[in-house]
């Protein structure tokens, strides 16, 4: 079944084991809600806590290791959405 198209998507995670990286088609905001973790792209590591806010590019590779119980809040915008707004 397929996903009807939707130009903005947000999905809170909350996890306590690594995420591995991931790369997709559209502007990412990932929000620290609770706890902190590492963020690791372009072999660098990154370190971000509560009420942070992490702006990752289309095509960008992240993965994430939390400091014990961490809860994202991920919002991704598609390209179409923002072209409209220039």
């Amino acid at each position: 079944m397929s996903t009807p198209f939707a130009a903005i998507r947000a999905g809170t995670l909350t996890s306590r084991r690594r995420v591995q990286a991931s790369a997709f088609d559209c502007v990412r905001f990932v929000v620290i809600r609770d706890g902190s973790l590492l963020i690791d792209y372009t072999n660098r590591v990154e370190p971000v806590s509560i009420g942070d806010v992490v702006m990752v590019a289309p095509h960008t590779a992240i993965g994430y290791e939390p400091e014990g119980k961490t809860t994202v809040l991920g919002l991704s915008l598609e390209h179409g959405f923002i072209a409209c707004f220039r």
